[in-house]
Formats: C-alpha cells, structure tokens, sequence
C-alpha cells in the first residue's frame, strides 16, 4: 500500500511539473510573438517616415525654386524620442541675403505649411535659413 502512494505521489509531481513546464514554455512563446510583432511595427513605423522625409524634402526643393533659391543645401536632422520626434530643417542659399524679412517668413511658412507632420502635435519642425549675412 505504501508503494502506491508514494507511486501516486510521485505521479501528481511529475503531472505539476509538466504542467509548470507547458506554462513557461507557452509563456515564452507568446512573449516572442509580441515583442516579434512590436519589431515589425516599429520597422514599418520607420519605413513610413522614411518616406514621408523623402518626399517632403522634394517637396522643399520645388518650393525654394519657386522663392528664387536654387541649388539650395538642405539638410534634415531627426530626433526621435518616446513622446515624438523633431526634425530640424537647415537650409542654405546665398540668395536669402537679398530677400526681405518678410519674404523669409513668407518662406518658412511656405515650407511649414508642406510639412507631413503640421497637423500632428507630436511632431515638431524647426527651420533655420543660412546664407544670410549681417555684414
């Protein structure tokens, strides 16, 4: 009689421990599934914005030809943090030396309003004009 309660015993450990095991592993799987699925979102994110910069830098181009400001340097940086992003737009043309105050505004607002992110308050855009000498 001792025999098969220590057999029964033994055999209720081994069922809990399977079932311990099932519950780790399935655990483990669904874990790898989101954090897989979190990796394919943040890489479609990226590719999205990717996108969004790149037309957006078209689209600058097409706007500072039609202010006169041809072959301007652009360049656009990205900060990326957990509440948003900002980009900074730095643009360079010897040609915003002759125009007005007021023309530059007019462009930046130009340049502001083609923005992919003007509607969305997470995203922030700053515009620095250079070229332009105090002498």
């Amino acid at each position: 009689m001792r025999h098969t309660k220590e057999s029964k015993m033994k055999n209720g450990i081994e069922t809990m421990m399977i079932a311990v095991l099932c519950v780790v592993v399935l655990s483990l799987l669904f874990s790898i599934h989101v954090q897989s699925r979190e990796a394919d979102a943040a890489f479609t994110n990226t590719a999205y914005y990717q996108e969004q910069e790149k037309q957006y830098r078209k689209d600058c181009r097409k706007i500072l030809d039609a202010y006169g400001c041809y072959d301007s340097g652009i360049t656009m940086t990205r900060v990326v943090e957990a509440d948003g992003r900002t980009y900074q737009l730095e643009i360079h043309n010897a040609h915003f030396a002759v125009m007005t105050e007021k023309e530059r505004n007019e462009l930046k607002e130009a340049l502001t309003t083609e923005f992919f992110g003007a509607q969305n308050p997470q995203i922030g855009l700053e515009i620095r004009l250079t070229g332009i000498t105090t002498e």
